[in-house]
């Protein structure tokens, strides 16, 4: 009978060495923003190929990402969201209005500091994508809301929320850079 030695481990071969895990892929974003820096400082001929690569990334802007986002945590605030903030207060009382409109801007916060980011960059074009994201997925809610949600109803019979067209300074502090209005809602307002 032959052996077969080579189909088994030997047992005094020397073990493999465990396999180190990839430091780049676990950096973290301040430390991999580090290690760019120490790059371009030792290559400077690698920043305009840095820039290009990150305006590719900055310009991937969805406007249905965007308006699905903002649909979404809308649809999430609840009566006990509003609750919590509306009435008295040891500082006073908030109307409720006032508190849907607090909820309102932190929800859109994110995505309108990424449109004025944006802006301040130059890409007018994907601060435009932002802007429609941010209008479209208001209006998307605009009419409706799920069963246990005040996002979208009336704040009673006779006093709907307010829309698009409606003046003051919270409502107008949302404009689309193109236009520097609301007049590109998609409901014809303004």
């Amino acid at each position: 009978m032959a052996k077969r030695s080579a189909s088994k481990p030997q047992k005094n071969a020397a073990p493999e060495p465990a396999r180190q895990p990839d430091l780049l892929e676990n950096l973290e974003c301040s430390e991999a923003a580090a290690v760019l820096k120490e790059i371009l400082v030792a290559h400077p001929e690698l920043r305009s190929e840095a820039e290009a690569i990150a305006r590719d990334v900055l310009g991937e802007v969805s406007f249905l990402s965007i308006a699905e986002e903002v649909e979404d945590s809308l649809r999430q605030l609840d009566y006990d969201d509003l609750n919590g903030r509306a009435g008295r207060h040891s500082w006073g009382y908030t109307e409720p209005s006032e508190a849907a409109w607090e909820l309102l801007e932190e929800v859109i916060e994110p995505q309108a500091s990424e449109l004025k980011r944006h802006l301040a960059l130059g890409l007018k074009k994907e601060a435009l994508a932002i802007c429609q994201g941010l209008i479209l997925g208001l209006y998307r809610v605009r009419n409706g809301a799920g069963e246990k949600s005040w996002v979208g109803r009336p704040t009673s019979p006779a006093t709907p929320l307010p829309t698009c067209s409606s003046s003051g300074s919270r409502r107008a502090a949302l404009r689309c850079p193109r236009t520097s209005s609301l007049s590109t809602c998609p409901s014809g307002h303004g």
